[in-house]
Formats: structure tokens, C-alpha cells, sequence
């Protein structure tokens, strides 16, 4: 579980455990938001560009982790 999280636009994370998912929130000085998708879902990769913006225009307010679940 939570073998691949991305945080986009500032920095990559990928979290192979819970042991280091767990280390990257508390680390996080901002609230976030976690997205969990799949590539081959059609939905994700709609959703993606538009939260992605989101996440950047906010200028470092909140931050975007992407968890792809089939990792």
C-alpha cells in the first residue's frame, strides 16, 4: 500500500511504506491533499491537470501528493 506518491509542482516524493508516508506529512508544514489514481483511469488523467494548476496557483499554501494505487 502507498508504494508510489508524488508530490508535483515542488518537489518528487516516492514512498515505498507507511513508515515514510507517515515521515513526508508530518514534514509538510502545509495542509495537503492526496490523490489517488490510476493510470489507466480515464478520470485520473482528467483530473490531474486541473488539480495540478490548482496546486500551483495556490503558491505553496497546500500541497498535491498523488498516490497511483497499482504500484
Amino acid at each position: 500500500m502507498f508504494r508510489g506518491i508524488t508530490k508535483l509542482s515542488r518537489a518528487y516524493h516516492e514512498v515505498k511504506n507507511m513508515k515514510e508516508f507517515n515521515k513526508l506529512v508530518k514534514e509538510l508544514k502545509v495542509p495537503y491533499v492526496i490523490d489517488f489514481y490510476a493510470d489507466w483511469c480515464g478520470p485520473c488523467k482528467q483530473l490531474t491537470p486541473i488539480i495540478t494548476k490548482l496546486e500551483h496557483e495556490s503558491n505553496g499554501k497546500w500541497a498535491l501528493l498523488k498516490v497511483n494505487v497499482d504500484e
